[in-house]
């Protein structure tokens, strides 16, 4: 019981990175947060939380037949956790959402700020190989434009 204790706390204690942590777009258009790395912390801790509130109510209501006190008690447990459970998921949401959004501009970004004759930066543009050696090669000036019979 004292390592779900543990458990409990330390989720409890890293829910919210993503709110605290995460640098969005419109403050540091530069330097956002690309890795989402405090959503999944966040998303993580999700599942002690969520696992201590459901255990927490339901024992709430199976103790509150023989003591209401302990019943009462537990129930106001689980509505702890619960509380907690659902800053967690807003955090989580909110760091993936804007880890997302900072990672399109940043490749909007990119893309605008690329050499047009870079491969990496576009690769919609193809080179066909075949007729690019036959174009380079002297004896076959303008060959790669000739279609084949």
């Amino acid at each position: 019981m004292r390592h779900v204790a543990k458990i409990l706390v330390l989720s409890i204690l890293l829910s919210g990175c993503s709110r605290m942590t995460i640098r969005t777009y419109e403050e540091y258009p530069h330097s956002c947060t690309e890795i989402p790395l405090a959503p999944l912390i966040d998303t993580a801790a999700l599942v002690p939380i969520g696992i201590t509130s459901f255990v927490f109510f339901l024992g709430g209501l199976i103790i509150m037949e023989h003591n209401a006190m302990g019943g009462l008690g537990a129930l106001l447990s689980a509505g702890l956790a619960g509380t907690a459970g659902g800053y967690t998921i807003r955090s989580s949401a909110y760091g993936w959402s804007e880890t997302a959004k900072c990672r399109r501009e940043m490749e909007k970004q990119t893309k605008q700020t690329s050499p047009p004759g870079d491969p990496e930066k576009a690769p919609d543009q193809e080179v066909d190989s075949l007729s690019l050696v036959l174009n380079l090669h002297p004896q076959n000036q303008g060959l790669g434009a000739q279609t084949t019979r």
